[in-house]
């Protein structure tokens, strides 16, 4: 029997919005199907590399994590060697992975989750690792819309509902799913 795992930081396990609004469980709902939420708060894609589930043949990986890395002194060389771990790990399962790039942060105008040095930094960064990392970008994805925040860095409801959209599509037209 397939499993579907999703595996990453604050995006995965739905930071600020209710679980049934998270784009996991969304996307759970639209394939009809369980998916297990390793999402960690505060985790690094290049620590979560070192430790991901046990897959077996068939299983699917959805990776989404970096921006954390990326807010403290990961590099972006350091975050594409995570995702072409899990990657690699995944082939060698004979499982599917997929990676999904995080979105670039929008400045919100009160309530930021760091501060506003961070954030720059962090937009900086991010727009590197979406020059060099292949995957499902959500910046092609999700406006650049601070409304769609909650604090500049974590997605209201509406920004998981694209981001499970986005899987979804992208998971069929490369069968994924």
């Amino acid at each position: 029997m397939t499993k579907i795992f999703a595996f990453g930081d604050s995006y995965v396990a739905g930071y600020g919005v209710d679980f049934d609004q998270c784009w996991v469980s969304r996307l759970a709902k639209m394939l009809d199907k369980p998916i297990a939420n390793l999402g960690m708060n505060g985790a690094w894609i290049t620590e979560l590399s070192q430790m991901p589930p046990v897959l077996h043949e068939g299983d699917v990986l959805l990776v989404l994590g970096g921006a954390n890395d990326l807010l403290g002194e990961g590099t972006v060389p350091q975050v594409i060697g995570a995702y072409e771990k899990l990657e690699a790990y995944a082939r060698g399962r004979n499982a599917k992975a997929v990676i999904i790039l995080p979105p670039t942060p929008e400045i919100v105008d009160d309530d930021l989750f760091v501060g506003m040095n961070m954030i720059v930094s962090l937009q900086e960064k991010m727009k590197e690792l979406n020059q060099k990392a292949q995957g499902l970008h959500l910046d092609s994805v999700i406006p650049k819309d601070p409304a769609l925040y909650i604090d500049g860095i974590h997605l209201m409801p509406e920004g998981h509902e694209m981001i499970a959209r986005a899987v979804y599509d992208y998971g069929k037209a490369n069968a994924v799913f």
